[in-house]
């Protein structure tokens, strides 16, 4: 049941062959497997079901340890296996306390209680990689939209629930103690998702548009590895002048644009005004009349010498008006963990570059005011960063990444289906713009806006049309609110169960 649980979760997540729905299964399997198991015995369950989760899904930052930090192949199967035990844990704590609480599915408000720990037990553990369950229905538009008032965690809340009662049914109909509130409550709750889902589309379907916004998208596969079998001969040569020339025609081709993106790109250019790159864009931008948002880094010098990794707009006339300082670094990518306390890292890593974080600053200024709040590379995976870029109000969520260190097009696949959870969170349109492809644009439902996506290992170019909304969801406005709600009532009723289960048989043998 746990290799079950794992497969149908590989095949149902990150746009797999299966329907996202198909995830249910995956957790009804898990809640089976721990059934009837001695704590240690769950925790070890659970850890092997996080293993089975996590290892295939981050088997991508083998060649990307190889690529950035020239690593052999041995090391880095070594830290796939460090990240997904650490990816792992959550699901083994979960377990042990479901078993220590006794927790059977086959009783509603114990498979309720089930479903609430492990939403909080994944939700506020530490994680280098953010992913569970919930993600995969957000392929399911009218599944998802609850997403706006709890985040990410309601989703996965709901998710478990219907999995861990689809349990206790089938668990029911084999010893013959089946609950008719069971297949009730599974009823309602699905049927509340829907019905909320179908209530908020039909809403932003009918909202008249606050901003609407022409991007054009460039995507220039620009290589890292100097030979790919899979990167067309053409592309090979790719940098930046090929990115200025694309973008030429793209403006030539449709004239009306009020912003042109760049990704995130395997060869940077520098945010000094006497630099090259600098003044080649601000010269680009003079000559097609368009805004555009390009990656770069910028040094600065602020007491010690630092490098960001930024976000550069260059506005006609005015040349750079706005960075980005991206927030939340790339472990062992753009930063080495405990450098300061294990020295001897940066001798065993010394590709590992220093880049350092910048701080929350203002949105930045896009076309008719409409504030822009980049994310630049794995950023769009923290919903928190993303909320707080946005500060409040109804934007474009841009991300910009460069997947080509992976080589894997399942890297930009797995992205994209846990950053488009953002668009629902903050109901604003969400760009991804990948170098090498695999890339999507998600409107504020969090539906793919019609010819975004750009195929993998091609230099190609898209112009599409955005609208924000006006409306501000409760997650956007509050945070995470109804998780910390959830929380204090899986505590209290996991004393509850607790003191049911220990303390009163103790009472009872003294008198």
């Amino acid at each position: 049941m746990l290799a079950g649980s794992a497969i149908l979760f590989h095949l149902s997540f990150a746009e797999g062959p299966l329907p996202g729905v198909f995830t249910l299964f995956s957790i009804s399997l898990l809640g089976l497997a721990l059934q009837g198991l001695r704590p240690g015995a769950a925790a070890a369950a659970g850890l092997l079901a996080g293993l089975g989760y996590w290892l295939p899904s981050v088997g991508w930052v083998v060649p990307g340890m190889e690529a950035w930090l020239d690593l052999p192949w041995a090391v880095g199967g070594l830290t796939v296996l460090g990240i997904a035990l650490f990816q792992a844990l959550p699901y083994a704590a979960f377990a042990a306390t479901a078993s220590l609480l006794a927790l059977r599915l086959e009783r509603p408000a114990q498979a309720l209680l089930a479903a609430g720990l492990l939403t909080v037990i994944l939700s506020f553990s530490p994680q280098i990689l953010p992913g569970h369950f919930g993600y995969a229905l957000l392929a399911h538009p009218r599944l998802a939209q609850v997403v706006d008032v709890g985040g990410i965690p309601l989703l996965l809340f709901f998710a478990a629930a219907l999995g861990f009662l689809a349990a206790g049914i089938l668990t029911g109909l084999h010893r013959r103690t089946l609950a008719p509130a069971a297949p009730l409550l599974l009823v309602l709750l699905l049927a509340a998702l829907l019905a909320y889902g179908s209530f908020r589309l039909d809403a932003l379907d009918q909202a008249a548009p606050e901003h609407s916004s022409r991007l054009g998208l460039v995507q220039p596969n620009i290589p890292v590895h100097a030979r790919r079998d899979d990167m067309p001969a053409a592309d090979r040569d790719n940098d930046i002048e090929t990115a200025i020339e694309m973008t030429r025609r793209l403006h030539a081709s449709d004239p009306d644009l009020d912003l042109v993106i760049w990704p995130e790109a395997a060869i940077t250019m520098q945010a000094a005004p006497e630099s090259w790159g600098h003044r080649a864009l601000a010269d680009l931008a003079d000559e097609i009349g368009v805004p555009i948002l390009v990656n770069g880094t910028e040094q600065r010098r602020d007491g010690d010498h630092v490098v960001h990794n930024v976000a550069l707009l260059f506005e006609p006339d005015s040349g750079l008006s706005g960075t980005y300082r991206k927030r939340k670094l790339v472990p062992f990518g753009e930063y080495l963990p405990f450098e300061k306390q294990l020295p001897w890292l940066r001798t065993q890593l010394p590709q590992a570059s220093r880049f350092s974080p910048g701080s929350m600053a203002a949105p930045l200024t896009g076309p008719d005011g409409i504030p822009l709040a980049p994310a630049i590379c794995f950023e769009s995976l923290f919903a928190d960063l993303v909320r707080e870029n946005l500060a409040g109000q109804a934007g474009l969520i841009v991300n910009i990444s460069n997947h080509a260190w992976f080589g894997s097009p399942r890297t930009a696949d797995a992205h994209r289906a846990i950053a488009r959870a953002r668009s629902l969170e903050n109901r604003s349109p969400l760009i991804m713009l990948h170098n090498t492809g695999g890339g999507a644009a998600f409107d504020a439902a969090g539906r793919v806006v019609p010819g975004s996506e750009t195929p993998h290992w091609e230099s190609t170019t898209r112009s599409i049309d955005v609208h924000t909304v006006a409306d501000r969801p409760f997650y956007q406005r509050h945070g995470d609110r109804v998780l910390q709600g959830l929380a204090v009532l899986v505590m209290l009723a996991g004393l509850y169960r607790g003191w049911r289960r220990f303390a009163r048989p103790t009472r009872c043998a003294t008198r």
